[in-house]
């Protein structure tokens, strides 16, 4: 029989222990899933960006699932071809659509956004416009609404009224240039596209008042056969949703605020034109008398008490408008207050 020496047998027993852990290890590291997205700010980030609300759920429920979620960024329709054909095993954030149902699977609800249907002021400057059944809308690709809003967009498609877009860039688009008169989106994505790729023209469009915001659910998909997958998913998602760990929905609402007064610009009898200045650039811009601006920011003159102003200060002093028509429309200017008048 061979001895072992003292320092040989610490060796041996040290590898033993590693071994062991390491092989703990292996068994505890959580398994990797793949779960499917697009780009959908402030929802869903793109890559690189702080992640959005609905992924830091998704991400979570995952995560208290006992799995390792890794997002996979790609278009929405391909990511949605992705989980019906069962090549991935989640994507969000969908809505739930007559013409998907049977396609893919669908969890609890994950998340609740507000929509609403928004207009142009420019194209009526003197206040929303009344609602007659002959408007042409637009409508995103994948949106559900819910309500009046479906509503409303059923008896437009019945009458050949509605615009089809791809995603929501387009369809701002198309209504900031007047293709389209009404347009129903979730407000804080509207909010965020507009900020991104319309900062000039953001202030132009405006909420309905007289449609409701429309409260929707946003959820996760599954491919079909995983119901086991979808149903741990929901039992997970209930235990922190009750346990009040992760949101239940959007807290923000979907209005687009401010630029409410409408007012006429009124020029001296002597020159029929006013001049304005970009706040940014300070840029000058002529407004022809009778155009008609929507007041986005009133100068403090205004606002508050006169105290030791003088009348003439208080009329030189500048507000901030949204011009509604004319060869400025579109553009955010600083205007004297003498020459704002509020329209009847």
């Amino acid at each position: 029989m061979c001895a072992i020496s003292g320092n040989k047998l610490l060796a041996a027993l040290a590898a033993l222990v590693f071994a062991a852990g390491t092989a703990s290890a292996r068994q505890a590291a959580p398994e990797t899933v793949d779960v499917y997205t697009g780009v959908w700010p402030p929802y869903v980030e793109a890559q690189g960006a702080a992640p959005g609300p609905v992924t830091e759920i998704v991400r979570t429920v995952f995560d208290d699932m006992g799995y390792e979620p890794r997002v996979r960024r790609f278009g929405f329709a391909y990511v949605y071809d992705q989980v019906e054909r069962g090549r991935a095993m989640a994507a969000y954030p969908f809505f739930e659509t007559d013409d998907r149902i049977g396609e893919v699977l669908f969890s609890d609800p994950v998340f609740e956004v507000t929509s609403r249907i928004y207009y142009n002021r420019r194209a009526h400057p003197d206040g929303p416009p009344t609602l007659t059944g002959e408007e042409i809308y637009g409508n995103v690709s994948g949106y559900r609404f819910g309500g009046e809003i479906d509503r409303l967009l059923a008896a437009a498609e019945a009458d050949g009224r509605v615009e089809p877009f791809e995603n929501e860039q387009e369809a701002l688009a198309a209504l900031i240039d007047g293709e389209i008169e009404l347009l129903p989106i979730t407000g804080r994505v509207a909010r965020e596209v507009l900020r991104r790729d319309f900062a000039s023209e953001r202030a132009l469009i405006a909420a309905l008042p007289q449609v409701d915001d429309e409260a929707q659910p946003l959820k996760v998909i599954f491919p079909p056969g995983a119901d086991a997958m979808r149903d741990a998913f929901n039992a997970s998602l209930a235990r922190l949703q009750q346990a009040e760990l992760i949101p239940l929905g959007d807290r923000r609402t979907g209005t687009l605020a401010g630029c409410d007064t409408v007012a006429e610009i009124v020029a001296s009898d002597d020159v029929p034109l006013v001049l304005a200045t970009n706040p940014l650039t300070g840029d000058r811009y002529a407004l022809p008398q009778g155009s008609r601006v929507a007041v986005c920011g009133w100068s403090t003159s205004m606002t508050e008490a006169a105290g030791d102003n003088r009348f003439y200060a208080i009329m030189s002093d500048t507000s901030e408008v949204l011009v509604l028509d004319g060869p400025q429309a579109g553009r955010e200017l600083l205007v004297e207050n003498m020459h704002l008048a509020i329209s009847e």
